[in-house]
């Protein structure tokens, strides 16, 4: 079997260098839980060794033997983020340890899961996920942070400011396809629909036209160090649409008709309103929205979320894909960074695993698969040229 080097973009997340913000420390605060999330059994291995387990894992057939040496790293790097909750926490299942804070993130969590589910043979994964649908509140929030020492939600920012971005619909859906788990899938649907119950009153701005524009905060929104908007960001509001776009199919097992109506209305209507707003002509970018409801001046990486959610139209993408083929622009040596570095600056930019993938998987959203490949393969060569060199994987 050829294998397709496409495949290997999930492990960009233990790839590349600053892949995850820095995250605010916090107390421990108890909340109220729902209730309605049952209890699951996980068969867990009573060894989380890479090693013991690496044989349960999917092997691809390459003939590049550091390629497969690095794809391995990658397997093991991750093995070593997987935490069984210790004696006393209130946290039901295995965790994905964070990156660089004491918490556990939903960010870091629900992205990881496009990596995870090519692993189910040797660790399912999927238990990550439940710690966060256990815990939800009876308004139907999630919150982004959880102390694993005491098993709940940090206070800090958490109802008020903080929701990690929307994206657990997508997550679990590309996890259904991957594992055909529909059990799972239907036991996520309800937590999915109340979560969206909860991001549509408490992250839209009050008194605007159908409650359709949505605000996130700088730590919220996953990645801290981008400039952003104070009013509507670019990529919660495409984050919505994606998360209508999956929690349609999620409801759509459970037979949910009103649901999918419900959900299909907001998904044409922000598409409308997200393609005409956060759009600048001049610029051929999709922007956050300043107080006067205007594009920003400053264009960051996160205006390609518009692409997986499918807003542009055929001449915004035209645009679009030009833009991020241009070598001042997107196409740097590491590739999507996190905003367009300015002429003669010093000032350092970053890039995002995150935001890689995501641009990969809009680009495949709208067809463009051929251009995804080669964007793909360009993360691969750089980080193995890397690998080769250090053994390492930053």
């Amino acid at each position: 079997m050829k294998f397709n080097k496409l495949l290997l973009i999930p492990f960009a997340f233990f790839l590349i260098s600053n892949v995850f913000g820095q995250e605010p420390e916090a107390t421990s605060e108890d909340l109220p839980p729902l209730g309605i999330y049952p209890k699951v059994s996980y068969s867990n291995p009573s060894n989380l060794n890479f090693k013991s387990l690496k044989k349960k894992l999917p092997k691809p057939i390459v003939a590049d033997k550091a390629l497969l040496e690095m794809y391995y790293k990658a397997w093991e790097n991750a093995f070593n983020e997987i935490e069984i909750p210790k004696a006393g926490s209130k946290l039901k299942y295995a965790y994905i340890k964070p990156v660089d804070s004491a918490n556990l993130s939903m960010w870091h969590t629900e992205m990881s899961m496009h990596f995870w589910k090519y692993g189910t043979n040797a660790f399912d994964a999927g238990q990550a996920m439940d710690n966060f649908f256990d815990l939800q509140q009876m308004d139907g929030f999630i919150g982004r942070q959880i102390d694993p020492k005491f098993g709940s939600y940090i206070s800090k920012d958490q109802r008020k400011a903080s929701s990690d971005p929307p994206l657990l619909a997508w997550a679990e859906w590309e996890w259904f396809k991957h594992t055909g788990d529909s059990i799972r899938a239907k036991r996520v649907t309800d937590p999915l629909s109340f979560q969206i119950e909860w991001l549509e009153l408490n992250k839209a701005l009050p008194n605007e036209a159908n409650n359709s524009y949505f605000w996130t905060t700088p730590a919220s929104a996953g990645i801290s160090v981008i400039p952003r908007s104070t009013v509507s960001q670019i990529d919660i509001a495409s984050q919505m649409v994606i998360n209508y776009k999956y929690a349609y199919n999620m409801v759509g097992l459970a037979n949910n008709a009103s649901f999918q109506e419900s959900y299909k209305e907001r998904i044409n209507q922000l598409r409308q309103i997200i393609g005409t707003q956060f759009y600048d002509p001049k610029r051929n970018v999709f922007a956050d929205l300043n107080a006067k409801r205007k594009p920003e001046t400053i264009a960051t990486i996160n205006g390609y979320w518009t692409l997986l959610a499918e807003i542009p139209n055929e001449k915004q993408k035209t645009m679009m894909l030009r833009n991020l083929e241009n070598q001042a622009t997107w196409n740097t040596p590491t590739l999507f960074p996190s905003t367009v570095k300015e002429p003669n600056s010093d000032k350092e930019i970053v890039s995002y695993g995150e935001l890689n993938f995501m641009v990969i998987q809009g680009l495949k959203a709208i067809g463009k698969t051929t251009l995804a490949n080669n964007f793909a393969n360009k993360i691969l060569d750089n980080q193995l040229n890397s690998f080769k060199k250090t053994k390492k994987l930053y």
